[in-house]
């Protein structure tokens, strides 16, 4: 009896594995900029939005002694305007394409987000 329910597991696991197997694995070119750093840039051409995510080290730790929270306050300025548009525009700018843009600091690292439709990346 309890070879037969671990035969039926086996043969249900494996039939869900192939069922939600990738019909293609993800290709990932490794590119070096100039100044050596490294992206991973990963296409799928069927889905038209742009995604890109960037983390480099520098969270709460790296605060200056005495200016706790500076990560935290920089995450939360830097989608606040950019260069002749206040932080209203900008934002409005944003909604109006339909880009979202994000930033966020952990103890170790500060991250960046942005996405938008591959239509609108100008």
């Amino acid at each position: 009896m309890m070879r037969r329910r671990i035969l039926s597991f086996c043969a249900a696991l494996a039939a869900f594995a192939f069922i939600a197997a990738p019909a293609e694995a993800m290709q990932i070119e490794r590119v070096v900029s100039p100044g050596g750093i490294e992206a991973w840039l990963v296409e799928e051409t069927a889905v038209p939005v742009i995604v890109m995510n960037v983390s480099w080290e520098g969270g709460s730790a790296s605060d200056p002694k005495g200016k706790d929270g500076l990560a935290n306050l920089a995450s939360g300025l830097f989608d606040e305007g950019a260069g002749d548009l206040d932080s209203e525009t900008f934002q409005k700018k944003l909604a109006a394409t339909g880009a979202v843009m994000g930033f966020s600091e952990d103890r170790d690292y500060f991250e960046a987000d942005f996405k938008t439709l591959a239509d609108k990346r100008d």
